[in-house]
């Protein structure tokens, strides 16, 4: 940091275009511990399937230590998640206004029936929605969010297609050992045949509703 003495005499030569201010704030990846082949490691490894569930930063803490042999915090991981795109968007459903359009028919029809059940067979309600990856355009995120805000993830080189999809259901379904109330937006379903089929063999486990492009579900 300069100190004042040389700011004052960098003035008297030079005016304001002599003082330039000192870089602020970390460079990206700094302050996690990783080097950048570390980084460039991890950042493959979660283009994967942890070894079981989905990702979250716990995960991605657990998956450094055992990759790397480093221990790294949670915050540092939220950070690198951040810096490389990873974040999740917050996820809220808004109750629509009227009640003779799509948003207002789909909330009562769909969202109460989901919330009904899911009070009935108390179950963990998660919020999700798919996407193009915002770090790559040809990969494609699937993010989850728990009823207390916490972040679930896992990422396709693909389009989601009915087969990873229920791969990404057996997953979850393992990792939350609860039944499950998702609504999910992002994708149109009407035609996913064999995933509704799967999804009537687990109805005690797993139900589901796809929200219409005219529903809002991202909060931000």
């Amino acid at each position: 940091m300069p100190t004042i003495t040389k700011v004052f005499k960098a003035f008297e030569s030079g005016g304001w275009a002599a003082i330039k201010p000192a870089p602020r704030g970390r460079k990206a990846g700094e302050g996690s511990g990783l080097s950048a082949e570390q980084q460039q490691q991890l950042r493959e490894r979660l283009l994967e399937p942890p070894v079981t569930g989905l990702w979250s930063r716990e995960a991605v803490a657990t998956e450094v230590a055992r990759l790397l042999g480093v221990q790294v915090s949670e915050r540092a991981i939220s950070r690198l998640l951040d810096e490389w795109h990873l974040d999740c968007p917050a996820l809220k459903v808004r109750k629509p206004k009227g009640v003779r359009n799509t948003p207002a028919h789909w909330y009562r029809h769909e969202y109460e029936p989901l919330l009904a059940w899911g009070e009935q067979h108390q179950a963990s309600l998660l919020l999700a929605f798919c996407r193009p990856a915002r770090r790559s355009p040809d990969t494609f995120q699937l993010s989850l969010q728990t009823s207390l805000r916490k972040q679930l993830w896992l990422e396709s080189s693909h389009w989601p297609t009915e087969s990873w999809l229920i791969q990404v259901l057996e997953r979850l379904i393992a990792q939350k050992k609860t039944p499950l109330a998702l609504c999910l937006a992002g994708l149109d379903l009407r035609r996913a045949d064999r995933l509704w089929a799967w999804l009537n063999e687990h109805e005690t486990q797993i139900k589901l509703i796809a929200v219409p492009p005219e529903v809002e579900l991202r909060s931000s």
